[in-house]
């Protein structure tokens, strides 16, 4: 049985020592970031789909689900702008050790049937003393759903 929040939780650990976040990587937005925390990571999963595999007797799905890591570094604002153009090339990095632990850790692929898209947007900003920069990724994990997941049905008693 898969489930979207075992994919999160597993994207976790393929993430976890992988990146130059070390082990700065969170779940569902709780973590205990203070100053100089950064580069850190963070994942949830904001979205799931499942679409049928036609009329069946019984219930069977092709689901996909986002799972949505956001990475963050912060430094110290520089003449001429160059913090913004450092905060990117640093992000571009980790962008690329994110999709490399993730496409590459066995107990996930284990469980999917195929990565049906990762689409990524950087934004930067360097208004004040510090640039702030975030790599969103957003990760649709496909995967196979039938009867067993939903069969038997629990009981409800009055």
């Amino acid at each position: 049985m898969t489930t979207t929040a075992d994919l999160r939780r597993l994207t976790m650990e393929a993430l976890v020592g992988a990146t130059e976040a070390g082990n700065r990587v969170f779940s569902a937005r709780s973590w205990p970031i203070t100053k100089g925390d950064y580069p850190f990571i963070y994942l949830h999963s904001p979205a799931e789909d499942m679409e049928s595999l036609g009329r069946n007797s019984a219930p069977q799905f092709t689901v996909t689900a986002v799972i949505r890591i956001s990475a963050r570094v912060q430094l110290k604002h520089m003449a001429g702008n160059a913090a913004a153009a450092q905060s990117v090339d640093e992000l571009e990095i980790i962008q690329k050790q994110i999709k490399s632990a993730v496409i590459n850790y066995p107990p996930l692929m284990a469980r999917l049937q195929q990565f049906s898209f990762i689409r990524s947007q950087i934004q930067e900003d360097g208004e004040g003393q510090l640039e702030l920069a975030e790599l969103v990724m957003d990760i649709g994990m496909e995967f196979y759903q039938g009867p067993e997941e939903f069969y038997p049905t629990p009981l409800v008693e009055p």
